[in-house]
């Protein structure tokens, strides 16, 4: 009698358990719907990094799959929240069992590393993801998407080698990065995607041409990229990222023209950068990339600066924006805190 009542009892709590795992099953598949809405208005529409993180965390403490992790990883980087980040990473490659996922995963704890100044560290997980795209892409030849991931794991590869000083094995993953986007783009004309691809392997190829010394070649990488740009921000006003992209090749350009002596030429470049990038960030106050990159902006203006006093005014925004982001615990990339170190300095040595 006892055992048959125990019995129902474990009955009734794994029916009652299943029940509760359904539920949170389709409320997850209904946040992860909005979370994924939110990302596609990131920027724009009062959509603010923050608002999309919890609506992904809602998701995870509902029913989290492999790729909501993903998406956290990414949006955490965003924000500037390093151990999150990290932590999101990781728990996607525990989750990841098939060899997409893996390699996903592996992406994204790389570009953690990367962030954190483990150069080491992210090479091995990027080259980890890279033999895993290889080899989907060796199995299926006709899968667009495995070609693409190749090609996304080759911009990453060759990014660490650039960042160790190895300029002939970034400059040969980028061209085969490259190769593949321009294949994939020319089989569909009318993907955004495809074109937005080519526009970041066009960018890395000109970044190696310009640390040899071919600053034609690079320039003249950079703007096919910044075509590629203008076209796909004009296709899409409301992308934060597609404006993002263009900032991105007008910084390139505009460094090209500085280091030609054209002064003029890149402190046009660099105001259309800063007006884009500006807007961005008072769309999205949340955003410590959004903030850094107004930062970079200024900093760049304050170079080219020919007056005192908008020099000063440059250099106080750097600052300010820097301490900003440090009080609030936003990681700082070692970039931006060589730009922070010179233009402390400066205003040490420039007091008003």
């Amino acid at each position: 009698m006892l055992e048959a009542v125990e019995i129902l009892r474990q009955l009734n709590a794994a029916e009652k358990a299943a029940e509760e795992k359904a539920v949170a099953i389709k409320a997850a598949a209904r946040e992860r719907q909005i979370a994924s809405l939110l990302y596609a208005k990131l920027g724009s529409a009062g959509v603010t990094v923050d608002a999309v993180i919890a609506s992904y965390e809602q998701v995870v403490a509902l029913d989290a799959t492999e790729w909501d992790w993903y998406w956290l990883s990414v949006l955490y980087e965003q924000s500037g929240r390093s151990k999150e980040n990290l932590n999101a990473a990781e728990t996607m490659l525990a989750l990841a069992h098939a060899p997409r996922e893996q390699a996903a995963a592996l992406e994204r704890l790389g570009a953690v590393k990367a962030t954190r100044g483990d150069a080491q560290g992210a090479l091995d997980a990027y080259q980890r993801s890279l033999e895993i795209a290889e080899a989907l892409a060796l199995a299926d030849p006709s899968s667009a998407e495995a070609k693409r991931d190749m090609s996304v794991s080759l911009n990453n590869v060759g990014r660490i080698k650039a960042a160790q000083g190895d300029a002939a094995g970034a400059l040969d993953a980028y061209q085969r990065s490259l190769e593949i986007a321009e294949a994939l783009a020319l089989a569909d004309p009318s993907s955004a995607e495809a074109k937005r691809d080519v526009s970041v392997s066009l960018d890395n190829v000109g970044q190696i041409r310009a640390a040899q010394g071919d600053a034609a070649g690079a320039l003249a990488a950079y703007q096919r990229s910044l075509e590629i740009r203008e076209a796909l921000a004009l296709a899409d006003p409301s992308s934060a990222q597609a404006k993002r992209d263009l900032s991105v090749s007008l910084s390139k350009v505009g460094d090209i023209k500085a280091n030609q002596g054209d002064a003029q030429g890149a402190l046009q470049a660099y105001q259309r950068m800063f007006t884009i990038l500006e807007a961005l960030a008072k769309a999205d106050p949340s955003s410590a990339r959004a903030q850094s990159d107004v930062a970079t902006s200024h900093a760049l203006l304050w170079q080219l600066s020919s007056d005192a006093a908008s020099k000063r005014r440059h250099a106080r925004e750097v600052d300010r924006i820097y301490s900003s982001l440090e009080q609030r615990g936003a990681h700082l990339s070692p970039g931006d805190r060589n730009n922070w170190r010179i233009i402390k300095q400066w205003l040490d040595n420039n007091p008003k």
